[in-house]
């Protein structure tokens, strides 16, 4: 009997080796490790939906998605944000948003990690003076492939717009992704100068001829986004940025939004 009970103790020390020894390779196998994560919060609290499925408010973290490319939407009474995020397996993407009704005046910064070492530091508009840690590295867009890992400190700016401070850790063997919106000012400036920090940032584009002869300009990428006003077809618009099939354009007031990017021609 007791040759038995040590043989049975023998086989389980065996066994528990085993598991131990083998258990992320069949884990792998079996994908128990293919997923990923993100955390999203804003200022204020907003509902937060991923690919139009809703996960709740903010602050919100899910930790048991499939890696791949999302499409992200925040809508809250004081505004909205909707873009694109890539979620990496074994990393959680990390998106903070400062909503406001005006998008020049939102700003935020999305956080990816992916493999390797470095930072990639990328900002709208680009241009933008970066220090990292009080040191400068000139402007963005930049990639820095000896920073060592660890919490650094990012700071963004360019003039007429606010400063964005981003505090952030870089875990050892990632490369950190890190990709800012910078929010305009809320000088009391004139139409002449607004325009010209809008200008300046990227180019031009002219509405398309649409059988209404407008098309309408949105707070957020999608249709169901508010309303800010309509640009008449034949009319120039400057084109800060690209958001899956919307176009973030300005006007020469100074109103920024989105239009469906079927609905501009390249200047």
């Amino acid at each position: 009997m007791r040759n038995i009970f040590y043989s049975l103790l023998i086989f389980l020390g065996f066994l528990i080796f085993f598991i131990k020894l083998t258990y992320v390779p069949i884990a792998h196998v079996l994908g128990v490790f293919n997923i990923a994560g993100i955390k999203v919060t804003s200022l204020p609290n907003s509902a937060v939906y991923l690919n139009g499925k809703s996960l709740g408010r903010t602050p919100i973290e899910s930790d048991s998605l499939q890696p791949g490319e999302y499409d992200l939407r925040l809508d809250s009474s004081q505004g909205g944000w909707e873009g694109k995020v890539r979620l990496n397996q074994g990393t959680v993407t990390l998106v903070n948003r400062d909503l406001s009704e005006n998008i020049a005046s939102s700003s935020g910064e999305v956080l990816t990690l992916m493999p390797g070492t470095g930072v990639v530091i990328t900002s709208n508009p680009d241009k933008a003076d970066l220090k990292i840690d009080g040191k400068d590295y000139g402007t963005t867009p930049r990639f820095i492939s000896n920073i060592l890992a660890g919490e650094h400190d990012f700071v963004l700016s360019k003039e007429s717009f606010l400063k964005r401070d981003v505090r952030a850790k870089i875990p050892p063997g990632k490369i950190l992704d890190l990709n800012v919106d910078l929010a305009i000012t809320e000088t009391n400036f004139g139409e002449d100068v607004h325009s010209s920090i809008i200008k300046s940032v990227s180019q031009q584009a002219i509405v398309n001829n649409t059988p209404l002869g407008y098309v309408r300009l949105r707070s957020t990428p999608s249709i169901y986004a508010k309303e800010i006003t309509t640009v008449s077809s034949g009319k120039t618009v400057t084109v800060l940025s690209q958001n899956g099939s919307w176009t973030k354009v300005g006007l020469n007031d100074g109103t920024v939004g989105f239009i469906d990017s079927s609905y501009l021609s390249q200047k």
